[in-house]
């Protein structure tokens, strides 16, 4: 669990699962994705969550309260050479990828760049911090399919049932880090709504997401890409329903965090 815990907050979990997402849709797709695709986007994913989480340590009010914030302010200089690498290796391969994905990948990092102007120094946004980081998080995952092939009809729901997934999990884990978040000076959409509005939240959008991919089961649209996504979407559930055991060890963000790696899990095993 204490290794676990350690990939979770190194971001690792987040930067692979994005990388497996991005397979798992190319696949549904029926789109080649160059080989160096998927270790770029994790490289990219971790630089941007490393530079959040190192940026969130060195503002808080309160240092010692977030592990995450106090991992990422105590070992800020070796993440930020670690982070130089990344992006030294993610230049490098630049030259791999074809010119389509390189002026998408261009555009989205304007849009990175815009949000964290925003926010960290005209101090706009942080109100709807979640959903804007589900938006670049999905953005960034359904790039590379869509600049290296045509998806098929419907494609745009699998990008709102992905998005959806995103937010979920980041309203969830800001829900259970809502005291610490105050007390360190962080506020989001479960300060603005309120404790009560957020748990109820919480119980809406899975449920709208179960019943969502449940119908398009029935239709027969990708039935197991469906049945896979209902699954996930249940399991967000629980820590709503019981946030005393899925707060002890941070469980919550160790499941929420690995629940994107289950489509590639069915990818191994079936034909989505």
């Amino acid at each position: 669990m204490r290794f676990l815990r350690l990939v979770n907050i190194l971001s690792i979990d987040v930067a692979l699962g994005a990388a497996a997402l991005a397979i798992v849709l190319a696949r549904l797709w029926n789109i080649q994705l160059p080989l160096t695709v998927p270790p770029m986007l994790a490289m990219i994913v971790w630089v941007i969550y490393t530079f959040d989480h190192i940026k969130d340590a060195r503002d808080t009010k309160m240092p010692g309260l977030s592990s995450r914030r106090n991992f990422h302010r105590t070992y800020y200089r070796p993440l930020v050479l670690v982070s130089i690498l990344m992006l030294i290796i993610s230049g490098v391969l630049l030259f791999t990828l074809p010119l389509r994905l390189v002026l998408f990948g261009s555009a989205l990092s304007c849009l990175v760049m815009a949000y964290y102007f925003s926010l960290y120094f005209l101090k706009t946004g942080i109100s709807v911090k979640e959903v804007s980081i589900a938006l670049l998080y999905t953005a960034g995952i359904v790039i590379g399919p869509l600049a290296c092939g045509t998806p098929p009809d419907g494609f745009l729901i699998h990008i709102i049932q992905l998005f959806l997934l995103a937010f979920n999990n980041l309203i969830l884990f800001s829900w259970f880090d809502r005291d610490v978040d105050v007390k360190e000076g962080f506020t989001g959409i479960i300060q603005r709504v309120g404790q009560i509005n957020s748990r109820r939240l919480l119980l809406a959008l899975p449920a709208f997401q179960i019943f969502l991919a449940g119908s398009l089961l029935i239709s027969g649209f990708f039935p197991v890409f469906e049945m896979i996504w209902m699954l996930m979407a249940a399991i967000l559930i629980f820590p709503a329903l019981s946030p005393v055991y899925w707060e002890a060890g941070s469980r919550y963000r160790i499941v929420g965090d690995a629940l994107f790696f289950l489509p590639l899990a069915a990818l191994l095993f079936s034909s989505l």
